[in-house]
């Protein structure tokens, strides 16, 4: 526990609080580790609260191209905000600015010498002065501005400030556009303390979420998403600790800027054009629809997908996520079979043969929420099973009373948790749990895995891993299948997502360390969607004994 009078303050505009600072004030002013005290406020004394003088003054300083490029970017923005209202409704808060004075917190007035780009903000001395008489730990920037000159070294632990982009490709703004336009696979964030090189200081956190399909909506996603994780890097920073190393490689790109006309134009299409697929596709129920295949081979190395039997999916269903078990001399896939009409998925179970046979033998785990992702697993002479349950807020195990039709729920190991393909395996004396959660409640479940362990598997205290998450990663997170325990190797299956495009492919990493302190993997091989013709994604293989299973994506009419 660290000294409660560790204090934070945060750099703000004079004005309205915007979204990202009100947000992290409110969930985390009150907390053991640190108390934010002091709103410190920049007054910008260059600009005229006249609009019509604004306005007047930007069509003397500007071009009128540049009028023409501002005022089409700004019809984008209010349009697409208008999107996210109608659409994405639990996403519009980020629109939403308060006030200073909603906020019982120590205000200081700052008056910074602006350049006349209006992108510089420099502090004189007194100013300084009034930040040192604060008796303040750390400043978060929250405010406009890149911050130049003393004022980096103003308080001991430094200045921490958000960036919404990956700093290694993406410098500069506007935060989440240029992942869209590139149709990037993830769109990066990180908190870094700053330097006087503009988003060069050294990264505190890291983290990589799918890019959505535009513009606002992404950067609502990587708000949201993000400002658990500036919470995460205070407290990592207060107390020291470094156990994650992101090293500085040289930036090899231009710094990315507000798009010209030619850029918003494009951008325009390809967004009206993504968007008009998707409401054809809509209008004629055409989705993507999962199917499972399987295939008898020796080992896993020589599996030959095209080679592998495709199940026939029912009508208005689709089965994914298979699992399979060899017990009694049959061998059983326990899928996820979704129903369209329910919007719903259940366990159901499928027996296949060496004569490359199948025989669908029906449900065995229904609920009244939605189930998937059936990870099987043994402990001793018993089978547990762990489904997807995120929608009841648990994980929880069920145990076969008689395989393999007969299945009761056992033990919830982890109760008020909204995680997603989860694996649970023995190692090392302890049980552990790989799974996939979204702190910032907004189920993004693609890029948070977390580790808990146990000595007992009917625990119901699973202590969470102290690197936890352990990445914040869309290309490495998300479980996709069982811990393969292959020879003298521990592998990890594992989804990579793509731009708008859930399970892309898959990537195998090597389980190097796994202990109470440490998780370290190595990155091996990928697996891809070629195997047949006009298939899109694949992102669950399993393997048990003679028989590999895996799932696969085709666009259909449903």
């Amino acid at each position: 526990m660290l000294n409660e009078k560790i204090k934070v303050g945060i750099i703000i505009d004079e004005g309205e609080i915007p979204f990202l600072v009100w947000d992290f004030i409110e969930k985390y002013q009150k907390n053991n580790i640190y108390q934010i005290t002091t709103l410190f406020i920049q007054q910008n004394t260059n600009v005229s609260d006249n609009y019509f003088k604004k306005i007047i003054l930007y069509i003397k300083s500007y071009s009128i191209s540049s009028v023409i490029q501002s005022v089409l970017w700004k019809s984008i923005e209010i349009f697409e905000k208008f999107l996210i209202k109608i659409f994405y409704p639990n996403l519009f808060k980020v629109f939403k600015n308060k006030r200073l004075k909603d906020f019982e917190l120590k205000k200081v007035y700052l008056n910074p010498t602006i350049s006349k780009s209006g992108l510089y903000y420099r502090f004189s001395e007194d100013q300084i002065q009034k930040i040192k008489k604060e008796k303040i730990n750390l400043l978060i920037r929250g405010g406009s501005g890149i911050l130049k000159g003393e004022i980096l070294n103003a308080v001991d632990k430094g200045i921490l400030s958000f960036h919404h982009g990956d700093n290694d490709i993406n410098r500069g703004g506007p935060p989440g556009f240029w992942e869209v336009y590139f149709k990037q696979s993830y769109s990066g964030f990180i908190v870094q303390r700053l330097s006087e090189e503009l988003d060069g200081g050294n990264v505190i956190f890291k983290g990589k979420i799918q890019t959505a399909f535009f513009y606002t909506y992404n950067k609502c996603r990587l708000y949201l998403k993000s400002v658990f994780f500036l919470d995460h890097a205070i407290k990592s920073v207060l107390k020291n600790e470094s156990s994650r190393k992101y090293p500085k490689i040289p930036y090899s790109y231009s710094l990315f800027k507000k798009p010209k006309l030619a850029a918003q134009f494009l951008y325009l299409f390809q967004t009206i054009f993504f968007i008009s697929v998707k409401i054809f596709k809509r209008i004629f129920s055409i989705q993507d629809r999962w199917g499972v295949g399987f295939q008898f081979v020796e080992s896993l190395d020589n599996l030959s997908l095209r080679k592998s039997v495709f199940i026939k999916n029912l009508p208005s269903k689709f089965f994914a996520d298979p699992f399979i078990i060899s017990e009694n001399n049959k061998h059983i896939l326990f899928v996820e079979e979704y129903d369209y009409k329910k919007n719903k998925g259940v366990i159901s179970a499928i027996e296949v043969f060496k004569n490359r046979s199948y025989k669908y033998l029906g449900p065995v785990i229904r609920e009244e929420y939605h189930l998937s992702y059936p990870h099987i697993f043994r402990e001793g002479k018993d089978i547990f099973m762990c489904p997807e349950s995120y929608q009841n807020n648990e994980i929880a195990i069920y145990k076969c009373i008689s395989f393999p039709l007969k299945w009761e729920k056992h033990k919830v190991l982890i109760k008020n948790i909204r995680a997603v393909d989860t694996n649970i395996f023995y190692l090392s004396g302890r049980w552990w749990i790989l799974t996939t959660v979204c702190s910032s409640q907004i189920d993004e479940f693609s890029s948070e895995m977390h580790i808990y362990s146990s000595t007992e598997l009917n625990s119901e205290t699973w202590v969470s891993h102290p690197m936890n998450p352990i990445f914040v990663d869309s290309n490495m997170a998300r479980n996709g299948g069982k811990i393969h325990f292959i020879k003298d190797k521990i592998l990890r299956v594992h989804q990579k997502q793509t731009f708008n495009m859930y399970g892309k492919e898959l990537l195998v990493s090597e389980i190097k360390i796994l202990n109470n302190e440490k998780y370290e993997e190595k990155y091996l091989y990928s697996i891809t969607p070629n195997f047949i013709e006009k298939i899109k994604g694949i992102h669950t293989l399993n393997f048990d004994k003679s028989v590999a299973t895996f799932d696969f994506a085709k666009s259909q009419k449903i």
